[in-house]
């Protein structure tokens, strides 16, 4: 095996475990397909695409329903968040995410 291999699979051993253990046979391809694709999301993915959407302004209910994700997780990704960018509440997040330049300032619409 060459070494590439063995860190993605170490990378993703946990979740294959768990994969194993949980799901039924024919769930199990559907799963290894997503996993072999790169579609599941890790929770460093996740937060960061919770952080681009509050930095468009978007309400917790609008971030988990275009995520497809509960808005308690919603919720727990932005607790990660401020606490990552040492900030207090959503908007010093978005001000902190837009001063480092980890997301450009959201386009608005002009007024006539």
């Amino acid at each position: 095996m060459r070494s590439g291999f063995r860190q993605w699979f170490a990378e993703r051993a946990e979740l294959i475990v768990l994969g194993l253990t949980m799901l039924t046979t024919a769930s199990l391809v559907i799963w290894w397909t997503i996993l072999l694709r790169g579609e599941m999301r890790t929770n460093e993915q996740l937060e960061l695409e919770v952080l681009q959407l509050l930095v468009r302004g978007r309400q917790n209910k609008e971030i988990a329903r275009e995520l497809r994700i509960s808005e308690g997780t919603v919720k727990s990704h932005l607790a990660g968040i401020l606490l990552a960018l040492r900030v207090r509440n959503r908007t010093e997040a978005a001000s902190r995410a837009l001063a480092l330049g980890i997301f450009d300032a959201p386009v608005t619409a002009k007024t006539p």
